[in-house]
């Protein structure tokens, strides 16, 4: 018996070396080794070694990271991602690089790389999310601009299609929650984005008589309980059209871009589809949705969005939200990552209900340091990043 801790000692060193000995010669050797992130479909990155520290950025898996210390334990890694993103992450998550691993590919300034994300200047210290002005860096990875953005835009261009004008597909979330109008309406405070004017006096643009700009527009493709399957219904047109302007037999989308000739349209659809629909049926309707946008020379711009883990749709979610990532890297085009940001938030950004977002604080007072934090007040931050990193890079060139 008294072998025993001996042996048991003997054991952890073994095993120890097996999982290490490679990476610490790398340490060694090299100061810094490089891991590949194993977590499906991302893993957190963390401001520090533990799961209770804040998460600061997502890094997906199979994507390579370089490892620059380890906590006492060796449970922990501080790592930094070729963005820039640097925390740490379990080790758990991560193996070494090993030789079947392809190299990561050179960085290329261009619209397929993650768009920067504009920080709040001279972040206020705080303890709370509630509390903090939100940072989302370039290494956030929330927003990407799409490969085929430009190209969609310019073939647009042909077709009669206005550059300053966007449209909106979606369902109560888009409508009855408040989603961008405040900004078409000057109600709003931009706090640290200041920047972020210049991209709201762009889209200040008439789309139709009666209606002054697109952020505050009656979209003809978005009311309550809209779907994936909706945007493409004519008899969805009864709803969504109250002002009698969709001809007969025109589908929701179809009507939205005939009358108000938009160059991108923003895309929330999942929460309604969970709730009706299985995966297959959903990426069948949502693909042959966002195939129609693209052929109407329109940018869609995607989004995923939060579930409460409670929630008996979360698996459902998480398999809908995966089908709108895969269907933007399909087709090259635009990503709001508002799911995994809502997710840091207090009850992960959305209502009891597990399906609307979190309507708490201003919606569109962008200086986070007042009022609480939900997920209204984020998507509107994020879609309005959006729509600035596509004038920047996409509608104004």
């Amino acid at each position: 018996m008294r072998r025993q801790p001996g042996i048991l000692a003997l054991l952890c060193v073994l095993l120890a070396v097996t999982l290490w000995s490679v990476p610490t010669r790398a340490v060694l050797a090299q100061e810094t080794i490089d891991m590949i992130v194993t977590a499906d479909p991302a893993a957190a990155i963390r401001s520090g070694p533990g799961s209770t520290f804040r998460r600061s950025g997502i890094v997906f898996k199979g994507a390579r990271v370089t490892v620059l210390e380890r906590n006492g334990a060796g449970s922990w890694l501080r790592v930094r991602h070729a963005s820039g993103l640097t925390g740490w992450m379990s080790a758990a998550l991560l193996r070494p690089v090993d030789a079947a691993d392809p190299l990561p590919p050179a960085p290329t300034p261009t619209p397929e790389s993650p768009v920067d994300l504009p920080a709040p200047a001279e972040p206020a210290p705080a303890a709370t999310l509630t509390a903090a002005p939100l940072r989302l860096g370039p290494a956030a990875s929330a927003l990407r601009i799409g490969a085929r953005s430009r190209d969609i835009f310019k073939r647009g261009q042909t077709m009669g299609n206005r550059p300053n004008v966007f449209s909106i597909i979606g369902d109560s979330l888009s409508t009855v929650q408040p989603f961008v109008r405040g900004f078409g309406k000057g109600e709003y405070d931009l706090g640290p984005y200041q920047g972020l004017q210049a991209t709201i006096d762009y889209f200040s643009f008439s789309p139709r008589d009666g209606t002054p700009n697109s952020f505050v527009a009656q979209s003809k493709s978005a009311t309550l309980a809209f779907n994936a399957a909706a945007a493409l219904d004519p008899s969805w047109t009864v709803w969504t059209d109250k002002a009698g302007h969709c001809q007969p037999n025109e589908t929701p989308i179809a009507c939205e871009f005939r009358v108000n000739k938009p160059s991108v349209a923003i895309v929330l659809l999942g929460p309604e589809d969970v709730q009706i629909y299985d995966a297959e049926t959903y990426r069948r309707n949502f693909n042959q949705m966002v195939e129609r946008v693209i052929a109407s020379g329109v940018i869609p711009v995607l989004t995923t969005f939060p579930n409460d883990p409670g929630n008996e749709k979360y698996q459902s979610a998480q398999q809908f939200n995966a089908i709108v990532r895969a269907t933007a890297v399909l087709h090259g085009v635009p990503l709001i990552e508002l799911r995994e940001w809502a997710m840091t938030l207090p009850n992960y950004g959305v209502q009891p209900d597990g399906i609307h977002l979190s309507d708490v604080g201003p919606a569109y007072n962008l200086d986070f340091a007042v009022g609480p934090l939900g997920g209204c007040r984020l998507r509107n931050l994020l879609t309005l990043q959006m729509l600035d990193a596509l004038r920047q890079n996409v509608l104004t060139r």
